[in-house]
């Protein structure tokens, strides 16, 4: 009986150091994301819907901020840097975040997605 209480402390301990992630629809990486973010054994619980989650993963679309990129944004109507973050929403803080050019193939994208996920995890241990 009292290891079966030691057992039930430490899972609801363990449960309770868990955060919930909503990730957010990003021009297809979204999958790559959750995905990369999984494999790095992360304390978090991933929810579908965006109803209270601790943290919430977003992409952003950088401005263009040199003038060679103000050029190609007028000429082309593109921007093609990307900044991903993990936001933290009770505070409202930037946990971690990656700044890239979004590509387009599907390994370029898994690439995108680790790289994140290892800052993820460097952020938070």
């Amino acid at each position: 009986m009292k290891l079966l209480t030691v057992l039930l402390a430490g899972a609801t301990l363990f449960a309770a150091d868990r955060q919930t992630v909503y990730v957010d629809k990003m021009n297809g990486l979204e999958s790559y994301v959750e995905d990369a973010l999984k494999r790095q054994e992360l304390p978090f619980d991933f929810v579908e819907e965006v109803r209270f989650p601790d943290l919430k993963t977003q992409l952003k679309q950088r401005s263009p901020k040199t003038y060679a990129e103000i050029l190609y944004h007028k000429q082309t109507g593109r921007t093609d840097i990307y900044t991903l973050e993990l936001l933290d929403l009770r505070t409202n803080k930037i946990v971690a975040h990656t700044e890239f050019k979004m590509p387009y193939d599907e390994d370029s994208k898994k690439s995108v997605a680790r790289d994140f996920a290892a800052a993820v995890r460097k952020a938070i241990k």
